[in-house]
This record gives C-alpha cells, sequence and structure tokens, in this order.
C-alpha cells in the first residue's frame, strides 16, 4: 500500500502572520486537507511548524507542487522583513508516517519548474514506501488533536 504522507513548512525571512499560510495553501489547493497549530491556553507550546497538510496516495503532485510555489511567489517573496538581509524563502517538508523525509527550498534562485520536477520526483518516491494509516485515519487524528485545527476553505475569497 502507497503512503499517505504529510506536508510541513514555514516561511524564512517572511513578514507573515500566523495564519496566514495554511490559510493561503488552503485556498489555492482546496483538495489538500491544511491544519493549522492551535494555541492552546495555559500550554507552553515550541513548534517549528505552525501547519500540516495530509497528502494522500491519489493526491496531484503537479496541483500541490503549484499550489506551493503559488504560496511562495504571492505571500512569502512579497513579504520580506524589514531586518533582513537575505530574501525571503520557503522551507518544506514532507514525511511518511516512518518519519522518512525530504526537505525542499524554493527561494529567489529556485525557478518553478525546477520546483515542480524536484517537487513531483521526491514525493512520488516517498509515496512508494509502505505506508498503514489511510489518510482518513491521520485526518482524524489531526481532527481530535487539541494542538491543530483544519482550515476551512472560504467559498467568497
Amino acid at each position: 500500500m502507497l503512503s499517505t504522507l504529510t506536508i510541513v513548512g514555514i516561511p524564512i525571512r517572511a513578514d507573515i502572520k500566523l495564519h496566514e499560510l495554511p490559510c493561503a495553501l488552503a485556498q489555492e489547493c482546496p483538495d489538500l486537507v491544511v491544519f493549522e497549530r492551535r494555541l492552546v491556553p495555559g500550554r507552553i507550546m515550541a513548534a517549528a511548524f505552525d501547519w500540516v497538510a495530509v497528502l494522500s496516495t491519489t493526491a496531484d503532485l503537479l496541483a500541490i507542487a503549484g499550489a506551493l510555489w503559488t504560496v511562495y511567489t504571492n505571500l512569502i517573496q512579497k513579504r520580506k522583513r524589514p531586518d533582513a538581509k537575505e530574501s525571503p524563502a520557503f522551507f518544506i517538508q514532507v514525511k511518511t508516517e516512518q518519519q522518512t523525509f525530504v526537505q525542499l527550498v524554493i527561494d529567489k534562485d529556485t525557478t518553478r519548474e525546477t520546483f515542480t520536477e524536484e517537487f513531483t520526483e521526491t514525493v512520488s518516491g516517498l509515496r512508494a514506501a509502505e505506508g498503514s494509516h489511510s489518510k482518513e485515519t491521520i485526518i482524524e487524528e489531526y481532527e481530535r488533536s487539541e494542538s491543530y485545527r483544519r482550515v476551512h476553505v472560504r467559498k467568497d475569497a
């Protein structure tokens, strides 16, 4: 059985508010199930990633690569932090249930074609790993979690 994957990411040197990126990603790729980290009152949480997306075994990798690229170009790239000496970038990690992962970075030197090719090839390779949980099971785990909230796409946007 193919593996259901998760995607996380973080903008680098970009002035992005906490929930902007997961909302933008969910808007760009409605078939991708995106969760944003919730702040739980009274709980100290340290996390490198503020969102996670569940990537089914049948998801269109070209569409997802396109959505990640669009989030970079329309949100991250245009919002360089005033104190940053270098250009903004987008760090992306895709991993299997067994914690095998690939990491990709989109920055000013990355072309859409190069990123799309690298993303589809490496993620296709990860999908080939054995997986024991279905997309629905993984989504249910995040939905039951106190730490995550599912991002719903606004119809009027």
